[in-house]
């Protein structure tokens, strides 16, 4: 179990610090923006419990509002996803393919049921990013395009990264 978290703490130290210095400095077309730092919730394991969960995900999201110097944005929008994140699960895995002691991967979940869970988390979250940081200053059709494509860059980048698999997935 203290392998468990020792790896989670450094996965999520490497994929904030990636954040900060790499994908926060993309800016493709002058709207798509990844925010690949959904990802540290996406990979926690399954059998946390929720309170536990947002109590993370607050801190994760303090820790990158004072990082990029957003206003509770990323803190809303985490505590968000990792709210309503079990009851995803619970649609998504309920059945015979579901463990819950199990990370849910791309092995252990295949790679259809990874990438509709990743994508429901991460359209989610950049929704709740967009609505709150942009709505008073650009007009509905260009935030549902901001969404869209943010999403779909953030979601092709984390399922590059699960696919070769950088992380230390247990079965």
């Amino acid at each position: 179990m203290k392998k468990n978290i020792k790896s989670y703490v450094i996965t999520s130290f490497i994929i904030i610090t990636l954040q900060l210095f790499m994908f926060n400095n993309i800016n493709f077309l002058g709207f798509i923006n990844p925010w690949i730092y959904i990802l540290i919730i996406i990979i926690i394991p399954q059998n946390i419990k929720n309170n536990h969960l947002i109590i993370i995900a607050f801190f994760i999201g303090i820790i990158l509002d004072s990082l990029f110097y957003t206003f509770a944005i990323n803190t809303i929008s985490l505590i968000s996803v990792s709210w309503i994140r079990p009851l995803i699960i619970k649609k998504l895995f309920s059945g015979k393919n579901y463990n819950k002691k199990k990370f849910i991967s791309i092995r252990n979940n295949g790679f259809y049921a990874y990438l509709k869970y990743a994508s429901i988390i991460t359209l989610i979250h950049h929704s709740i990013i967009v609505i709150i940081d942009y709505t008073f200053f650009i007009n509905f059709s260009d935030i549902i395009v901001k969404i869209i494509m943010s999403s779909l860059m953030s979601i092709i980048i984390i399922t590059c990264i699960s696919l070769i698999n950088i992380f230390n997935q247990h079965e």
